[in-house]
């Protein structure tokens, strides 16, 4: 009888904890950040292996690269350039999340009384870019690295886009969101805070990108410690952005000519014009042309990138930081293609997003 009594209590203090390790771990699904990429390609065609990866890591949305505005010098005015191609429908079970991405330069040149036309026109080239799949969007993002020069304009930008959504009844349940550097989280109070519903927060490029310095300028420890401390007090809710992505960068007389996704280490170890001086760098032997670029004699070449160790490195630094889960509501990985679907995996993409579970 004794026997059956502490037995029948152990099977009920058993069942509870089932049942609370249960409630927590459905808890932490329904709380874990949504898991969401950018695609900043110029062309979104179909490939099954982007299909497998947003199957399989079950992502929700996609901050898709509608177009860039520059400023068109000859004409003095700003212009649309690599506008996306949409080439197949997106899943209808993806929100998505249009992203324009505009040069400082144009908030240098514009006047004042040229914002309102301005934002009127980048506006309605989103909407007419994004009619195809209007019930699936639910924000608009905004990428610049405003100066102090023209933080004025640029929140003025933003201001105007509010308006105009607020307009159009369709459109009023839109979020508008802008991305948000980790030096604009340090000094918020110099560089000030967009006026956004959201801020997206790019844990990346925080380091100097001279040649002659040794660090991952995309990512690394040390510069990133100077920075987490902060994130919790910014005076906006922030989703973050972490890098999955790889570059070459192109000096000449210690000036950065260039910035190059598309160039890999086996691409340039492979040419005989360029000779390794050490680790990944490389240095141009004779003038030439090499994948659309011109590199004079004595050019140098440094590679970095982000692989899944330094990837999950990162994810790690922001849990640890203050106030993590108080902020982030989507966690994105920048910018996922197929070269990088291949590098990382499915179980490696999957690591990264799970260490975002709330437990």
């Amino acid at each position: 009888m004794g026997f059956g009594i502490k037995n029948k209590r152990f099977v009920i203090c058993l069942f509870f904890l089932l049942v609370l390790f249960f409630g927590l771990f459905v808890y932490a699904q329904v709380n874990a950040p949504k898991r969401a990429f950018y695609f900043w390609q110029t062309t979104f065609k179909n490939s099954s292996l982007l299909e497998s990866v947003i199957r399989t890591n079950h992502l929700s949305t996609i901050y898709l690269r509608f177009f860039d505005v520059e400023w068109d010098s000859h004409f003095a005015r700003p212009k649309p350039v690599a506008s996306l191609d949409l080439m197949v429908a997106l899943p209808l079970t993806i929100k998505v999340i249009p992203v324009v991405f505009i040069r400082n330069e144009v908030f240098v040149h514009l006047k004042s009384n040229e914002i309102k036309k301005f934002s009127k026109n980048v506006f309605e080239k989103m909407i007419f870019m994004g009619r195809s799949f209007e019930n699936q969007i639910i924000e608009l993002q905004f990428d610049c690295d405003w100066s102090d020069q023209t933080r004025s304009k640029y929140f003025s930008f933003l201001e105007e886009i509010a308006e105009l959504k607020k307009h159009l009844s369709s459109f009023q349940h839109w979020k508008i969101s802008a991305t948000i550097r980790l030096h604009q989280v340090k000094y918020s109070a110099r560089t000030g805070v967009p006026p956004v519903d959201r801020g997206m927060l790019m844990f990346y490029n925080m380091g100097d990108l001279q040649l002659r310095d040794k660090r991952n300028s995309i990512f690394n420890r040390e510069d990133a410690l100077k920075y987490t401390s902060f994130i919790s007090k910014y005076k906006l809710p922030l989703d973050v952005a972490l890098a999955v992505f790889s570059w070459s960068i192109h000096e000449r007389d210690q000036m950065i000519l260039g910035l190059y996704s598309s160039l890999t280490v086996d691409d340039i170890t492979a040419n005989s014009f360029f000779i390794k001086e050490s680790g990944q760098h490389f240095k141009a032997k004779m003038s030439h042309y090499f994948h659309g670029v011109y590199y004079i004699k004595g050019d140098s070449v440094k590679f970095e990138g982000m692989n899944p160790q330094e990837t999950l490195l990162a994810a790690k630094l922001l849990i640890s930081s203050h106030g993590f889960f108080e902020n982030f509501s989507t966690v994105a990985l920048f910018d996922l293609n197929e070269r990088m679907f291949k590098e990382y995996g499915t179980n490696g993409i999957e690591k990264i997003f799970g260490i975002f579970n709330k437990i």
